[in-house]
């Protein structure tokens, strides 16, 4: 079965009409957004016409590592106050910010659950896809 997959624009340093220039743009990737138990998650980034990127890791913790475009991340159970057992599980992700996004920017990400391609056009500010 493959897992929900979310990703979700978080900045873009410029105005929507920018867009069909090259602008510096930040995509957050969540993986695990459905798991109900800790899930590998590796996997690597690749893009297509969005100029230098540079990862980083979002809610890691432990072993979750990126290194690149190479990554190796779990879902965890939520950290809840006074509740050492934990609570439902959370996704984990990493941002990709790249330096020079236009419409026909292409980001492919590929996993062992299933792999998914988005273009920045299709990525409403702020929003998920």
């Amino acid at each position: 079965m493959k897992r929900f997959l979310q990703v979700l624009i978080i900045g873009l340093i410029a105005s929507t009409s920018a867009l069909y220039a090259q602008a510096p743009a930040a995509f957050r990737v969540l993986l695990g957004v459905t798991d109900s138990a800790t899930t590998r998650w590796d996997g690597t980034v690749t893009t297509k016409q969005a100029g230098n990127i540079t990862t980083e890791g979002w809610r890691f913790e432990g072993v979750d590592n990126i290194d690149g475009t190479l990554f190796h991340l779990n879902t965890h159970p939520a950290r809840i106050f006074n509740n050492p057992a934990g609570g439902t599980f959370v996704a984990n992700g990493f941002v990709i910010n790249a330096d020079a996004v236009s419409e026909s920017s292409e980001f492919d990400i590929t996993t062992d659950q299933g792999d998914f391609t988005f273009r920045a056009s299709e990525v409403p500010y702020g929003q998920g896809v």
